[in-house]
């Protein structure tokens, strides 16, 4: 009743179209003010938004493509990750806790013919990507912006688990056929399903780093 005075009347006795929308509009706002605060509804949305919030606090997943045996000698030995200044916007989606699975591509180790792509640690994001106070070099490469690491399981030098084997169970390769284009970047994120998949199968060959950690780096 109180709320009719706001509309303003036209000057014709016909009311318009956009007055009968406004009028609608200040009726639905008034609606929901008066609404007890303990509605179905209202709990509803309290619902959602609080498993909304879950989902945003909750680790994300990715694998971490190495092609470089020194790079990943230094990865492994520092404990921390470096990438080069051209996809610093890619990698800032990085955040603490969020889980690594380092996968060594079939040159890392410089023979291709002879190595499998293998996923071959697990490490924890323990900072977030942030310009390095003194850049990486690798091959001639620079690396300005990285994070640190903490690895958690690594497996012996020439183990791992053989990406080829499982792309046709994992979500992020729609072609599993041509599973090797869709890592072709540093940097690649996977769902819930495809990471406890290669975690099971690497905590059946990783070992505690320290054990092997001397494979890698000497």
């Amino acid at each position: 009743m109180f709320l009719e005075p706001w509309i303003a009347r036209p000057a014709a006795s016909r009311i318009t179209t956009g007055t009968r929308r406004l009028r609608n509009v200040v009726r639905n706002e008034a609606a929901t003010s008066l609404r007890p605060p303990h509605t179905s509804l209202h709990l509803a949305k309290l619902a959602k938004l609080a498993k909304l919030s879950d989902m945003v606090s909750q680790p994300s997943s990715y694998l971490l493509v190495i092609s470089d045996r020194q790079a990943l000698a230094w990865i492994i030995s520092s404990q921390r990750m470096a990438f080069p200044g051209r996809r610093s916007a890619s990698v800032s989606c990085l955040r603490a806790n969020d889980n690594l699975l380092l996968y060594t591509t079939r040159g890392c180790f410089r023979h291709p013919s002879r190595d499998r792509g293998r996923v071959i640690a697990y490490a924890t994001v323990d900072s977030e990507v942030s310009v390095l106070d003194m850049p990486v070099e690798f091959n001639g490469r620079i690396f300005p912006v990285g994070c640190s690491l903490h690895i958690q399981t690594l497996t012996p030098y020439g183990a791992g688990v053989e990406l080829a084997e499982y792309a046709s169970r994992m979500h992020i390769f729609r072609n599993p056929k041509s599973w090797g284009i869709y890592i072709r970047r540093t940097l690649v994120a996977i769902d819930n399903h495809d990471y406890c998949l290669l975690q099971q199968a690497l905590g059946e060959v990783a070992v505690e780093p320290t054990k092997v950690i001397t494979e890698y780096v000497v």
